[in-house]
């Protein structure tokens, strides 16, 4: 009987004790920062969310399509995660085409920043570049790109320099879309993959 009046004794100081940052306000504390790290990181994936979601319906698209697809692009590659302006950041894709032709096309690269509307103007690039696709196979190409103002394609080895080349000031370090696009000679998008960069100065 004492214990059980020496606990109700006790019990208002307990609670107390919980309301004033006890145990359980720590424990809120904890919670309410846990959240606010997950609501940010939440805001600043949301573009890749987003893109990951268009590529994902395309991709689906492209499973149900009953179109035969006989030119695309079949690789996409970044020789590092981090881009740094000045230096020749080097890029490599594929070119694949089953169509018993050469086909014309233009391969065309654009940067652009994820948060484009938190940065300045002028944080994007294009680079382009008219081709030729071979008949029944991959065609190779390797990009040079010093996200500036010097870019050169490689084709078997073979160096060559861009038809297009827009002057961008790329110089936020922040997270990057690296876009190759693929048109054919009438100016239509067959195929577009991207990667992601971080830029450093």
């Amino acid at each position: 009987m004492d214990k059980a009046r020496g606990a109700w004794r006790a019990g208002p100081f307990l609670l107390r004790g919980l309301r004033d940052g006890g145990p359980t306000g720590a424990l809120r504390a904890r919670l309410r920062r846990s959240w606010g790290t997950i609501a940010g990181e939440y805001r600043r994936r949301q573009p890749d969310f987003r893109r990951i979601t268009e590529d994902s319906v395309a991709l689906f698209r492209y499973l149900l399509t009953r179109d035969a697809v006989d030119l695309g692009l079949g690789q996409l590659s970044a020789a590092s995660g981090v881009a740094v302006r000045g230096q020749a950041n080097r890029y490599a894709v594929n070119i694949a085409s089953t169509r018993s032709e050469p086909v014309n096309v233009t391969l065309a690269i654009d940067i652009g920043a994820i948060n484009a509307p938190a940065l300045p103007d002028g944080q994007s690039a294009h680079v382009s570049k008219r081709l030729t696709a071979l008949p029944g196979a991959s065609t190779r190409v390797e990009i040079e790109y010093d996200w500036n103002t010097k870019a050169v394609f490689f084709v078997r080895d073979t160096p060559f320099p861009p038809d297009e080349i827009a002057a961008a000031t790329l110089d936020v370090s922040a997270r990057y879309a690296v876009t190759v696009t693929l048109v054919d000679s009438r100016g239509h998008r067959l195929d577009r993959l991207t990667v992601y960069q971080e830029l450093t100065s």
